[in-house]
């Protein structure tokens, strides 16, 4: 049975409710997503702000599965991302007071993932430098400031 933060974030999600979410999060979270980026968020105010984001998104979501492999919970979750579905899968890691410390979030077809991903993410923080597969050179990805359309 999953810890009751994680059962808390999966309740969160399926109801859209971006306060309950941000309550299972750490102090600084991660969120990390292959082939775009990885982002750092600190504070109830911009976790809230990056679920409400996200959420808004997200026309349907719902958990089949919920395990735990190296202290890391994974929650498979087909999800529906602006008209667009994608089998899912979020990467928990909990920190040492039981709070979300890292998302992993991946998906399949991985292609218009990655798009849909870039469409949300960007827009609200600038991701850690990183170095591109098969690159030599770190990058960073152009953000727009807060509130600035």
């Amino acid at each position: 049975m999953p810890p009751e933060t994680v059962s808390a974030w999966q309740e969160a999600c399926v109801a859209g409710d971006a306060r309950a979410g941000a309550a299972c999060l750490a102090d600084v979270l991660w969120v990390d997503m292959p082939a775009v980026g990885r982002y750092r968020f600190q504070g109830e105010e911009s976790m809230r702000t990056l679920l409400a984001a996200a959420l808004d998104h997200v026309d349907d979501i719902r958990f089949e599965s919920v395990t735990c492999a190296d202290g890391r919970w994974i929650l498979t979750c087909p999800t529906t991302i602006m008209g667009q579905s994608f089998a899912a899968e979020q990467r928990l890691t909990l920190d040492g007071d039981g709070r979300i410390s890292t998302i992993t979030l991946m998906g399949q077809p991985p292609f218009a993932f990655v798009l849909e991903m870039e469409r949300i993410g960007p827009r609200l923080v600038a991701p850690e430098p990183r170095t591109r597969p098969g690159r030599g050179r770190v990058y960073r990805r152009a953000r727009r400031p807060p509130n600035s359309e």
